[in-house]
């Protein structure tokens, strides 16, 4: 293979920029030679020593690397986790969007103003689509939100392609549609060389459950609480969504929606057909008072513990206009994200302070993932029968049980390729190999700003939770120190210092004395080097030092 990558020896490469082990931020890029196209632009959620962070997206170091041939985004479905990271993308470059109708509208959601408009390419299931000199096929697939597609993907250059999208296998869909088993199997008689296959419960036995298991038990918790019931779940999954209103609407209760998330995602899906809702079913929040509570259902964001989400804020008793009543049941119809479950329990707990029953927990039925167990993804493999395997979507844990699940069913260890985030490979007319590592990471979407995961501002956010900040003012006078101020927070209180504080002070008075030859900035790096040195070795911590030197003369 040649080093230098050229394309002397035709082939596809496909280069990972997310979603590897992590849940979130899913992103790959195809090329060939002349023509490119990204899979998926999604973000995830921040993890807890993250502080401030909003979200994190990809690095897009390598869409700006290639995007001159960059020619469209394909989006497999509506989860943010794939198409949360769209408008950073277009500040690259500006690119059509392939997707169903629904996933589509939801793209709108994320996209600002300044991109539109921008080039919307529907595509249909079974209906193939060209981008540059590929040549792709949408596979209808059962996932937790309408439209799901997977696609196969075809160049002159390689061998056929398979990327799963986000799956399960649910015989009783609420529409009624059912993931084209029939198709895949079509699809792996003519041959495929490489799939690409949603990991994500790969852990999890059996089989993920069908959605309507969960609206047989939401209509049993609904017809025995006997005040209100406060439900929330993803605000994408329109299946729950219709599910919830379905069931309010067989027994008699009015449904208030709290939250711009919900109120934006059921406006779009009424709007393009994919839930009907009648119009008296909803009420405004000025009604609440006139409805019997045991007649109200609240359906509100907050499935995942979002710090300005309605149920967040009712758990801490600072929504603007709803509370907490003794013997409201609130059900979260939803698993957490991992990196989220401190987040929910820190919210569940509070409900019940408040008197609230919690209807929370796996047992009680009122969720099914929307990503294939091992019996589905075992299926899956047996009807493609691919060449070549690479797990993706996933947690490290979760690569590794489906690459383990892959060799039991007699796919060979040197035929499963284990990715990375930066990983990329070949794709030739029969081969598959690794190629050069690309630029990768995660960039944090941080209020209005951008940073980067090695960003100064995020290190010393992280150093502040941990270890606190020490300020010293110091005012020079003629030459010499007349007054030395230290104060500090989140490190030691200033009594429990004892005798540190004047030691410090010493430790001062002695570099100002050896700067022989006076220099404000080298004093103020000699103090904060020295005072991290001496704290450390006091108290086994390394809060910030911020030395402020300020000089009077008369």
């Amino acid at each position: 293979m040649n080093s230098k990558n050229s394309y002397d020896e035709k082939y596809v490469k496909i280069t990972f920029l997310g979603g590897l082990n992590e849940i979130g931020k899913n992103m790959m890029v195809f090329e060939d030679e002349s023509s490119a196209f990204i899979l998926d632009s999604g973000f995830k959620f921040p993890e807890s020593d993250m502080f401030g962070v909003e979200y994190v997206i990809p690095n897009l170091s390598y869409i700006e690397k290639i995007k001159d041939k960059l020619l469209g985004i394909v989006i497999s479905h509506g989860h943010l986790d794939h198409i949360g990271s769209l408008k950073y993308v277009f500040e690259k470059k500006k690119l059509p969007i392939y997707g169903t109708k629904l996933t589509l509208g939801l793209c709108t959601t994320v996209i600002p103003g300044k991109f539109k408009p921008y080039d919307e390419i529907e595509i249909k299931p079974n209906e193939k689509f060209k981008i540059g000199n590929f040549t792709i096929e949408g596979i209808y697939v059962n996932h937790s939100i309408p439209d799901g597609l997977g696609f196969v993907i075809e160049n002159p250059n390689s061998g056929r392609i398979f990327h799963t999208g986000d799956f399960k296998i649910d015989t009783t869909p609420i529409d009624g549609k059912s993931i084209d088993l029939q198709k895949i199997a079509t699809i792996g008689n003519k041959g495929i060389l490489l799939i690409l296959s949603d990991s994500t419960n790969a852990t999890k036995d059996g089989f993920a459950g069908s959605e309507k298991i969960v609206g047989d038990n939401l209509i049993n918790i609904f017809k025995r609480v006997k005040k209100r019931a406060i439900i929330t779940t993803f605000s994408t999954n329109i299946h729950r969504i219709q599910q919830i209103f379905d069931i309010s609407s067989k027994l008699g209760k009015k449904v208030y929606v709290d939250g711009k998330s919900f109120v934006n995602i059921i406006s779009i899906a009424k709007k393009l057909g994919y839930i009907n809702i009648p119009d008296e079913l909803m009420i405004d929040i000025n009604d609440i008072p006139l409805i019997p509570e045991e007649k109200l259902v609240i359906l509100t964001t907050g499935s995942q513990g979002e710090p300005l989400s309605g149920l967040t804020r009712l758990a801490y008793s600072n929504h603007e206009k709803l509370r907490i009543l003794p013997g409201d049941t609130v059900i979260i119809s939803a698993h957490p994200i991992p990196g989220n479950e401190e987040f929910i329990n820190r919210i569940i707990n509070n409900l019940f302070s408040l008197n609230a029953d919690v209807i929370y927990r796996e047992e009680d039925g009122v969720h099914v993932s929307g990503h294939a167990a091992k019996e589905e993804l075992k299926i899956i493999l047996q009807l493609v029968k691919p060449q070549y395997f690479i797990p993706i979507h996933g947690e490290t844990r979760h690569i590794y049980s489906h690459k383990k699940l892959a060799n039991e069913i007699g796919i060979a260890e040197s035929r499963i390729i284990v990715v990375e985030n930066g990983d990329a490979v070949f794709v030739y007319k029969n081969t598959v190999k690794r190629a050069k590592k690309e630029t990768s990471g995660d960039l944090f979407i941080d209020g209005l700003g951008l940073e980067s995961e090695e960003s100064e501002v995020i290190k010393d956010r992280r150093i502040l939770a941990k270890e606190g900040i020490v300020t010293v003012g110091i005012l020079i006078k003629n030459g010499k120190i007349k007054n030395i101020k230290i104060i500090s927070r989140g490190f030691f209180n200033e009594n429990d210092l004892n005798g540190l504080i004047d030691k410090a002070k010493e430790r001062i008075e002695e570099i100002y004395l050896s700067n022989h030859r006076y220099d404000k900035n080298i004093l103020e790096r000699d103090i904060s080097g020295a005072l991290s040195s001496f704290f450390y070795e006091k108290t086994r911590r390394k809060p910030i030092i911020i030395p402020l030197i300020f000089e009077e003369n008369e």
